[in-house]
This record gives C-alpha cells, sequence and structure tokens, in this order.
C-alpha cells in the first residue's frame, strides 16, 4: 500500500503561487481585486470558486509556473505519493 496525500485546490495554489496576501498582490496587478481575507477562506473549505480560475492560471503562466497549476488542480486538487 503506497502512502498519499491529497491535497486541496487552495492547497496547490498557495504552494505554487504564495500566500494569501502576495497573492491578493499579484491578482490586483493583474486586474483582479481579491481581497486577501477571501483568499484565506478558500483554505477552510479547499474551494477556489470558477471566477478566479482564469485570473490564477493567467498569473501562473506569468511566472513560469503553468506546468505545476492546471486546470484539473483548481477543480480536483492534486494527490502526492510519499
Amino acid at each position: 500500500m503506497t502512502d498519499e496525500i491529497h491535497m486541496t485546490p487552495a492547497q496547490v495554489v498557495e504552494e505554487v503561487l504564495g500566500g494569501p496576501r502576495q497573492l491578493s498582490r499579484d491578482l490586483a496587478a493583474m486586474g483582479t481585486k481579491v481581497d486577501h481575507s477571501n483568499i484565506s477562506r478558500w483554505k477552510n473549505s479547499g474551494i477556489i470558486r470558477s471566477v478566479y480560475h482564469k485570473p490564477l492560471l493567467e498569473l501562473a503562466k506569468k511566472k513560469g509556473r503553468s506546468r505545476k497549476l492546471t486546470e484539473k488542480h483548481l477543480i480536483h486538487g492534486k494527490t502526492c505519493k510519499l
């Protein structure tokens, strides 16, 4: 049996793009205003509203991390083997 860890979409975004405050600043610079407290709440639910998917994917592309954050990650999260 292999050990696995499942990461929620919010955890994947934080790992790839940074914490709530930095992410809020980066999204604002791209024209998408979202408060850092709203981003923090993503961690509680694990879900990211679809209206933020496109800006997050564009930000990942801009930062050169588009392979680490895809549409599937924003919907299903990610499973990592230990």
